[in-house]
């Protein structure tokens, strides 16, 4: 993961085997002073967290979690249009790189065959 975003916009990039959850690190990242672009990935999550708090099962293998996490200078009211482009952004990667007819389900659930994939 760390090679595969070597040279772009992330300023720290940060690879774990086991986290209680990459949202919950990368926001204690920005707590403590760090700026610029962070993208921290685990190979599993003991306590990761979908939208709204929800439990996201984040087994070891196959998967990947990841949370990027970036102040942004933009109003408050324009901010939620930044998870609807990271949705698009993921999916046209996705197409690309392997195919797949991927979709996206509202707001920005990644969906293949009736799957959620990410989001």
């Amino acid at each position: 993961m760390k090679d595969s975003l070597a040279g772009t916009i992330f300023t720290k990039i940060i690879c774990r085997g086991e986290v209680g959850s990459t949202n919950d690190l990368a926001l204690s990242m920005l707590d403590s002073g760090e700026d610029g672009a962070i993208a921290v990935s685990a190979d599993s999550q003991s306590s990761g967290r979908g939208r709204l708090g929800r439990s996201w099962y984040s087994p070891p293998s196959g998967n990947i979690y990841l949370s990027i996490m970036m102040r942004l200078d933009i109003p408050l009211r324009d901010a939620s249009l930044f998870t609807l482009i990271s949705g698009v952004a993921a999916c046209t990667g996705i197409r690309k790189s392997t195919r797949c007819d991927v979709h996206i389900k509202w707001p920005n659930d990644i969906v293949f065959n009736e799957k959620k994939l990410g989001g």
